[in-house]
């Protein structure tokens, strides 16, 4: 545990018996900046096809069904910073939960005892991104939505810690509360 902030929340941990990571705006707001300039990118891609070939491009009727995608996902990653999600790490587990109509609702909720360990895991070579993945116990996972049949549940992105860090800070309460029971 190099990192300052893992050492640091880590201290917080041990002192206090709770740690909360909060969404970072500026991820979210960077990914947010981001989906709508590949939209725009895109539907200013889409209308100089359609200048350059008429209504037969098929370039440009790419361009018009990508775009909207990626203002939807613009929209979700929005969505996310106005629904201030938070993960709470205490003694007992962790806990993700979000502002739904003025108050504070529980998404997903894991016991320590519920997780095997946790690993930073990068799907394949070409993916650019890598998930913190929570590999729980068998029978594990009744607080979570979603499929857990596959043996694991993977934490959203957008949290003011990196993943590397986040994965890290959890692998490390889950074996130290591990070794206590």
């Amino acid at each position: 545990m190099a990192r300052a902030d893992v050492e640091k929340r880590w201290n917080e941990f041990h002192r206090t018996g709770l740690v909360t990571v909060r969404v970072s705006p500026l991820k979210i707001v960077a990914m947010t900046l981001a989906s709508l300039v590949v939209a725009m990118i895109l539907a200013l891609m889409a209308v100089a096809f359609f200048l350059d070939d008429g209504a037969t491009a098929l370039k440009g009727w790419i361009g018009v069904l990508f775009a909207p995608l990626f203002l939807v996902f613009a929209v979700l990653e929005a969505r996310k910073l106005a629904r201030k999600s938070q993960l709470t790490l205490s003694s007992h587990g962790i806990t993700i939960s979000a502002n739904r109509r003025g108050e504070r609702d529980r998404e997903m909720g894991l016991r320590w005892e519920e997780m095997t360990h946790v690993e930073l895991y990068s799907g394949s070579p070409q993916s650019a991104s890598d998930d913190v993945r929570i590999h729980l116990a068998s029978g594990a996972g009744a607080n979570v939505e979603g499929d857990v049949s596959r043996g694991y549940v993977d934490l959203p992105d957008g949290f003011a810690m990196s993943k590397r860090d986040l994965a890290e800070l959890l692998e490390a309460i889950r074996g130290f509360l591990a070794a206590r029971r």
